[in-house]
């Protein structure tokens, strides 16, 4: 793995990871999902479910698709539950599907515990669909860390719970141990990037 230090905050990682994979992979479609949240900077308020940040700013990040988060109690297909299987088979025909309008995208982006989008976990089986679809298709998967990194649910990353090891981690908050600071960690294979390409000053 690399590690990149960024700047103090959780969005500032979030922009250098999506910096990452558009640079690795050449492409420019960001996969993310209904309820998430990753920050407001203009990058991360595109990526992010929440409307009322959105309402004011103009022209967000191009090229980002919103898919279904496996939500139980408020089910996208109101069959509660059994949700998730919905979901992963909804995505992975919406990726193999030629008409789709979706080019192959630069990257999945999801948190493994939805935080403020209702405390919400993903099922371990869905994860870990996420995690072969994405790898069987070539899609870096980008695993947002931030709120449940560093021991917050019972093991040092949330995604280890399903056992799938992601492309991409970025952690915030508990890993600065109080104080200020942000990175992302990756598989070296992405790091196609030159030196100084995300920064801060």
């Amino acid at each position: 793995a690399k590690i990149q230090f960024c700047g103090p905050t959780g969005g500032d990682a979030i922009e250098a990871a999506l910096k990452l994979v558009k640079t690795a992979t050449g492409r420019s479609s960001i996969l993310t999902f209904q309820g998430g949240y990753h920050g407001s900077t203009h990058g991360t308020m595109a990526i992010s479910g929440n409307l009322a940040p959105k309402e004011r700013v103009q022209g967000l990040m191009p090229d980002t698709h919103f898919l279904p988060y496996p939500y139980a109690y408020r089910c996208p297909y109101v069959v509660g539950e059994e949700g998730h299987k919905l979901s992963s088979t909804y995505i992975e025909n919406l990726l193999d599907d030629s008409e789709s309008g979706i080019l192959p995208p630069a990257a999945m982006i999801l948190e493994v515990v939805q935080g403020e989008g209702g405390s919400v976990p993903a099922p371990i089986e869905w994860l870990k669909e996420m995690r072969r679809i994405t790898e069987e298709r070539g899609i870096p998967l980008i695993i947002d860390e931030i709120q449940t990194g560093i021991g917050r649910t019972g093991k040092l990353f949330a995604f280890e719970h399903a056992s799938i090891t992601p492309d991409v981690i970025v952690l915030s908050k508990a890993i600065g141990g109080s104080l200020p600071l942000s990175v992302v960690i990756y598989d070296k294979k992405l790091d196609k990037w030159n030196p100084g390409a995300h920064i801060g000053t």
